[in-house]
C-alpha cells in the first residue's frame, strides 16, 4: 500500500479531530513541568496529530520555548492563556504531499482551537538520523525539545550536534528573520498592535545576543543562561552592555507580555529601537564576514551572505525558480536563492531611512515603482518570506 493510502486525507482528519471530546485526548507525558493551559493545549495538538496521521507518525516534538520551559503567558495564573506559538516537529516515515497537507490541517485546527498559532513542521524518520547544523537543532541537542508522542531514542542524531559545528551564517540567518518582523511592524504602523510590534523588537533584541554568544563559543541552551552568559561578557569588555541590559528586558518581556506598557509615542519607540539593533546587527555581520560593512552595505551587497546553507542546496536558481513559479518573488533583481532576496529586502525595510528604505525594498522585492504602498510591500515580503526563510 502507498504512503499516501496509508495516511488519512485532510479533510477525513477534520471531521475526526472535530469530533476528539475532552475525555478521549490521552495525556502527555511532558518531564518538565508545564501550566495547565499549556498542557492542555499540548494534548488537543498531539491527539489532532494522532488523528491526522495514524501509524505514519512516528513521533511528535515540541521545541522552542514551551519546550524549555520559557513559553510566555498573558497573566500570572496557571490557566493564563500563551502567548508565543507552539512550535511542532511532526516525524513521519516520509514526508510527502500528503503529510505536508495534513501539517497545514493539523496546524489550521488547533490554531484554531487554541487560540494562538501552532505551527507543524513535518520531517522524515530518516532525516531525523542526521539532522543539520541549524541554530533549530542546536537548540535541541541543548535540551530544547519535548517529546509529547513516540520514543525518545528519535533524537539521538540530532542531539549528537555541538555549537561548533553550527556555521556563522545561521545567526546571521536568525537576524535577518527577526528584521523581517520588524519590517513588518514598521510597514503595518507600529500603534496598529502595540503588543505585537514589542515581540519583534525583544525577538531582534534577543537575536543580536544569541549572535554574539554563538560567534563567542558561549551559546547555551536556555534564554537565562545566555543572558547571564551575555552579561559575563559584556563585563570582560567583549559585548555592548547595552546590549546585554536589552537581552534582559526582552527576556522579561518573552516570559511576561501582559506587563508591557505601550508608550505614547510607540513608532518613536521603534524607531529607537531598530536604530540600535541595526547597529547590532551591522557589527555582527562585519565580523563575520570580515570587513567592515554598514546596513546599506549588507542591502547592496551581490556576493551571497548565505554560501553555505547546510539545510539546503548550494545552488540558488532551482529554488529563485520555483519561487518564480509559484508567484511568491520575480527571479529580478537577484537571480539566486530566496534567502538571499529576502535578506536584503528584510534589512532595508527594517533598518535603513523611511525614503531609502521604500525604495531599495522594492527594488529587492522586484518592484520598478520607488514609491509603493506600504501595505503592498508587506504583503510581497511575507510571500517573499514563505520561501525565503
Amino acid at each position: 500500500m502507498s504512503m499516501q493510502g496509508e495516511m488519512s486525507a485532510p479533510g477525513e482528519m477534520i471531521a475526526r479531530g472535530e469530533m476528539i471530546a475532552e475525555d478521549a485526548i490521552t495525556s502527555v507525558s511532558c518531564p518538565r513541568p508545564m501550566r495547565p493551559r499549556v498542557r492542555r493545549d499540548l494534548e488537543l495538538a498531539t491527539s489532532l496529530a494522532r488523528a491526522a496521521f495514524g501509524s505514519e507518525l512516528v513521533a511528535l516534538l515540541l521545541v522552542g520555548g514551551y519546550a524549555r520551559g520559557e513559553g510566555g503567558a498573558m497573566g500570572d495564573g496557571p490557566d493564563a492563556a500563551s502567548f508565543n506559538d507552539y512550535d511542532l516537529v511532526a516525524v513521519v516515515r516520509r514526508v510527502d504531499a500528503v503529510a505536508h497537507e495534513n501539517s497545514r490541517e493539523v496546524s489550521r485546527i488547533a490554531t484554531e482551537r487554541v487560540g494562538i498559532e501552532v505551527d507543524v513542521w513535518p520531517i522524515s524518520a530518516k532525516a531525523m538520523k542526521h539532522p543539520p547544523a541549524t541554530l533549530f537543532w542546536l537548540d535541541v541537542a541543548l535540551g530544547g525539545v519535548v517529546v509529547l508522542d513516540g520514543d525518545e531514542a528519535i533524537l539521538a542524531g540530532a542531539r549528537k550536534i555541538d555549537a561548533r559545528a553550527v556555521p556563522l551564517e545561521e545567526a546571521a540567518r536568525l537576524l535577518v528573520n527577526r528584521a523581517t518582523g520588524l519590517a513588518l511592524s514598521r510597514l503595518e504602523g507600529a500603534s496598529a498592535d502595540p503588543l505585537r510590534t514589542a515581540m519583534h523588537v525583544y525577538k531582534a533584541v534577543l537575536a543580536c545576543g544569541d549572535a554574539r554568544l554563538l560567534a563567542a563559543s558561549a551559546y547555551e541552551g536556555t534564554v537565562r543562561r545566555r543572558g547571564r552568559r551575555l552579561e559575563a561578557l559584556a563585563a570582560a569588555g567583549l559585548a555592548p552592555e547595552a546590549l546585554a541590559s536589552a537581552y534582559c528586558e526582552a527576556a522579561d518581556f518573552r516570559l511576561r507580555p501582559h506587563r508591557f506598557v505601550a508608550p505614547i509615542d510607540m513608532d518613536a519607540w521603534l524607531d529607537a529601537w531598530r536604530v540600535r539593533i541595526a547597529e547590532w546587527h551591522a557589527a555582527f555581520e562585519t565580523y563575520r564576514l570580515g570587513a567592515k560593512l554598514t546596513i546599506a552595505d549588507l542591502v547592496r551587497r551581490h556576493a551571497p551572505l548565505y554560501p553555505k546553507r547546510v539545510d539546503g542546496m548550494r545552488f540558488g536558481l532551482p529554488a529563485a525558480l520555483r519561487a518564480a513559479v509559484k508567484g511568491r518573488a520575480t527571479l529580478f533583481p537577484y537571480v539566486g536563492h530566496p534567502r538571499e532576496r529576502l535578506a536584503r529586502a528584510s534589512i532595508a525595510l527594517a533598518y535603513l531611512d523611511a525614503t531609502v528604505s521604500r525604495v531599495e525594498g522594492a527594488r529587492w522585492l522586484g518592484l520598478d515603482a520607488a514609491r509603493v504602498p506600504p501595505a503592498q510591500l508587506r504583503d510581497l515580503l511575507i510571500r517573499l518570506r514563505d520561501v525565503g526563510s
